[in-house]
Parts: structure tokens; sequence; C-alpha cells
């Protein structure tokens, strides 16, 4: 959304006022502005990503949850919204460039970033105490120590949390 944005904004603004301080003829182009839709999914608190990053990391959450979470939030949008009467746990974003559905199931999963456990296994085993410590150490390691083997999980939506 973002760079269909930008596009925009150079396309068709900043075209358009050259084309007027140059004094070349030219039809003036009417677009629509993608704002609306980049605040419903990226605004924070209430964006559709920030939603799923908090679902992410509350304990007990599930895809049920998320679902439930993204109608109520959303019930009047007409960005993010049920894209039918039976949609089960589907939900629809009208982007700028049409209506992409997604599905809740196994969202939850795919958007949480968890390390390999090659990764994982490799930290544990390091030379530097401190990085042994934290994925060794219950207290810090959480779900490190954890680490379920196989390929990392694909993301689904949204944006990698930072670290910091």
């Amino acid at each position: 959304e973002k760079l269909q944005q930008h596009f925009n904004a150079h396309m068709f603004t900043q075209e358009q006022h050259l084309y007027s301080s140059e004094g070349i003829s030219w039809t003036h182009i009417k677009w629509q502005d993608n704002q609306h839709i980049i605040e419903s999914l990226a605004k924070k608190p209430l964006g559709l990503f920030c939603l799923v990053d908090s679902e992410c990391i509350t304990p007990g959450a599930t895809d049920e949850t998320l679902y439930t979470k993204i109608v109520s939030s959303f019930k009047n949008s007409k960005v993010v919204y049920k894209p039918g009467r039976f949609a089960g746990t589907d939900f629809a974003v009208a982007h700028y460039a049409g209506e992409v559905i997604y599905s809740t199931e196994t969202f939850l999963e795919k958007n949480t970033d968890k390390l390999h456990a090659d990764v994982v296994n490799l930290l544990k085993s390091s030379q530097t105490e401190l990085v042994k410590l934290l994925f060794t150490d219950p207290r810090f390691a959480g779900d490190a120590t954890a680490a379920k083997p196989g390929p990392a999980p694909a993301r689904t939506l949204g944006r990698r949390r930072s670290s910091t």
C-alpha cells in the first residue's frame, strides 16, 4: 500500500505539477488516495498489524481470538471486513489493487518470530557466556529453549517486530 501511495504521488501529483509549471497541455487525472487503507493496516495502536502483533505475544491467544478481535475492531470498516456471511475464519482487506481474502487458520503461528532450532542450539553452545546464558537460562530463554526443528514458518501478514 505504501509503495502504491508513493507511485501515485509521484506519477499523478508531482508529474501534473511539473506539466503545469512547464506549460504542457494535459488532462488532469483524478486518482484515489489510499491513505485510509494504510491507516487501517498500520496505524498504531489500532491497525491490523498492531492487532496481529498483540495477539502473537498474548499468552493463550489463538487463531479464533485473533479473528474475533479483527471482526470486532473493524466491524464498521470498508477496508478490513468479513468477506461474506459464511466466511468462517476468513477476513478480507480492500487493498488499492483489489480485495484479498486472508484466513486466520495458523495465522498466529506463521506470524510469530521464532528462531529455527539449529540457530537456538548454536546460540546455546556459544563461547560467549552472556549469549549462552540468554539461550539456556529459563528466565531469559522463554520459547527459545523449546524451539521446534524443521523449516522456519512462513509469514502470512505483518511486519517484523524489532527486538529492541
